[in-house]
């Protein structure tokens, strides 16, 4: 399975790039650091998950979402955010997110996300 992971701040996506490296069945991680960069990697690279947050420069997660969602084999979506409200949550679960999560949690949770969907692809 391929990953990409987008998120403006560097240090969390770094840690969860060092995370995901280690699942099982996860075969690279590439990343992005705005929404303009993420649209290029799924349209380059396709990748099977993409871990987003909402809140960023140039393009914000939203405006990913919605355009990833349109094409024709979108990846799993798992929102990971600190606008973790039931109104962010339900917006994005109505936009076609697969997974919401909030920062403020735990990484634990993109982790275990990104696990379980490796082993229903049967990686």
């Amino acid at each position: 399975m391929k990953v990409l992971v987008v998120d403006d701040s560097r240090v969390i996506r770094l840690r969860i790039v060092a995370m995901l490296r280690d699942v099982p069945g996860v075969e690279s991680v590439i990343e992005a650091a705005d929404g303009v960069q993420a649209l290029q990697r799924i349209a380059q690279q396709s990748p099977d998950l993409v871990v987003l947050d909402l809140n960023m420069p140039r393009l914000g997660g939203l405006d990913v979402l919605r355009t990833v969602k349109k094409s024709a084999r979108p990846p799993f979506i798992v929102i990971h955010t600190s606008h973790g409200t039931d109104h962010h949550r339900a917006e994005c679960l109505r936009l076609g997110a697969d997974a919401f999560c909030d920062k403020s949690e735990s990484f634990d949770t993109v982790l275990a996300l990104v696990s379980q969907r490796v082993a229903s692809l049967g990686a």
